[in-house]
């Protein structure tokens, strides 16, 4: 027979219920009660977990620090070797110190600017050279490195933008500075391939000159002179004829010019005052804009490059600003190579290199408060030397287009101010 009898539900799969008839709570531990379970069984295994992930955030952070610290020290190498690269006074140890640095940038974001900055050096380096082969040599670096800045960076505004000279703002250009600096650089090299021999300086066969000084203690030294009438023949013209005229006989070698502001070397001395032979007791007037004979002379276009032992005219300003010609009773002597040459133009250089060049370099400024002149930094001398005799033999080879017409007029001399009293109390 079959059972008839029910079988109770199953309760299997209902949930449990409390006495009012409600879902009753979900036995069991929780996940964070069996961590906290565990800690409090098993405290050590938890302790060396801890301090195992501490070390190593501890680690990852001093290594973040390491890295970052040793990156900016490389950065601050990088940016020292790049100042000292451009407070090189030649541009061709710019352009070495940059080379070098090139090793160092790659791959770094300064490489883009110190590729820049060593085209351009050692573009600079090829205008100061002297020796055609060098120049040529120089301008290819130049043409190297910036075809390499233009492939590399073609996106850099240096290599992008059209720039044009601040001087001429109505002037406009689609090239770019680099691409500037890469044309001028290969139409230099182009220019110096078809003319070698004509590029190279040469002074003149039969011109000379003796320049005659007598220092403080009354010895006399002797300056022999060459001659560049081919670059500088107003220049050269000039200073014939007043040296034959005996104009800077019995002048000073008043001045001395200290082109950088950090030392006390003297860069120049300045010959020739008209003020210091009239009145050779007011050294107050020596080198002002009234210390004048009344005319000057152009400016020569002079390839001559400005070095130790070289000679020019100095500059004559008007209103202490306005360049109006060169000064034909002011001759600055070079005693070493130049920061800058202050726009002057070369027209002679002294043959060797007699001691008289380093006695001058030892000339002290009087006064180092009051220059003549803020723009070359010109000192008055503290004991000046005597220009005793200017001669000079020969004939210049190549005499300029039209003579200057020279009015000479030596200056009145002013009558001395007298300092200021004070005004009674």
């Amino acid at each position: 027979m079959t059972d008839t009898k029910q079988k109770p539900p199953s309760t299997n799969n209902v949930p449990p219920t409390d006495a009012a008839g409600g879902a009753a709570p979900a036995s069991g531990i929780g996940k964070w009660d069996r961590i906290v379970e565990d800690w409090q069984k098993n405290p050590k295994k938890w302790l060396s977990w801890l301090i195992t992930v501490t070390l190593v955030v501890a680690a990852g952070i001093l290594g973040l620090n390491y890295f970052s610290r040793k990156s900016q020290e490389a950065d601050a190498g990088i940016s020292s070797d790049l100042l000292k690269a451009l407070n090189e006074q030649k541009a061709s140890e710019r352009a070495a110190r940059l080379k070098d640095l090139l090793n160092t940038v790659g791959g770094k974001s300064q490489e883009a600017m110190v590729t820049f900055l060593y085209a351009r050096a050692s573009k600079e380096a090829g205008d100061e050279a002297e020796a055609p082969a060098d120049k040529i040599r120089l301008y290819r670096d130049a043409i190297e490195a910036a075809k390499g800045f233009t492939s590399r960076f073609s996106g850099n505004p240096i290599a992008t933008m059209p720039w044009r000279a601040p001087g001429a703002p109505g002037v406009t250009s689609n090239l770019s500075l680099v691409q500037r600096l890469l044309e001028y650089s290969e139409k230099q090299v182009a220019w110096l391939n078809g003319r070698t021999v004509d590029v190279a300086e040469k002074a003149d066969a039969n011109a000379k000159g003796t320049i005659v000084l007598a220092d403080p203690e009354g010895k006399e030294h002797s300056l022999e002179l060459r001659f560049f009438s081919k670059d500088a023949p107003f220049a050269v013209d000039i200073f014939f004829a007043m040296a034959r005229d005996g104009v800077f006989d019995g002048m000073h070698v008043y001045g001395v010019e200290q082109q950088d502001p950090n030392t006390d070397d003297n860069h120049a001395a300045i010959l020739g005052s008209a003020f210091s032979k009239v009145a050779p007791e007011r050294s107050d007037l020596y080198g002002t804009e009234k210390d004048y004979i009344g005319f000057t002379i152009p400016r020569d276009d002079s390839r001559i490059k400005p070095k130790k032992g070289r000679l020019a005219f100095d500059i004559r300003r008007e209103g202490g600003y306005s360049i109006v010609g060169q000064n034909p009773v002011s001759l600055v002597l070079y005693l070493m190579d130049p920061r800058n040459n202050q726009d002057r133009a070369i027209f002679a250089e002294v043959v060797g290199e007699p001691e008289v060049l380093a006695a001058l370099g030892k000339i002290k400024a009087a006064n180092k408060d009051k220059p003549i002149s803020t723009a070359a930094r010109i000192f008055v001398a503290d004991k000046p030397w005597k220009i005793t005799k200017v001669t000079v033999e020969g004939q210049p080879e190549h005499p300029p287009a039209a003579p200057i017409a020279r009015q000479m007029k030596m200056p009145e001399v002013p009558a001395k101010e007298e300092p200021k009293k004070d005004a009674p109390k």
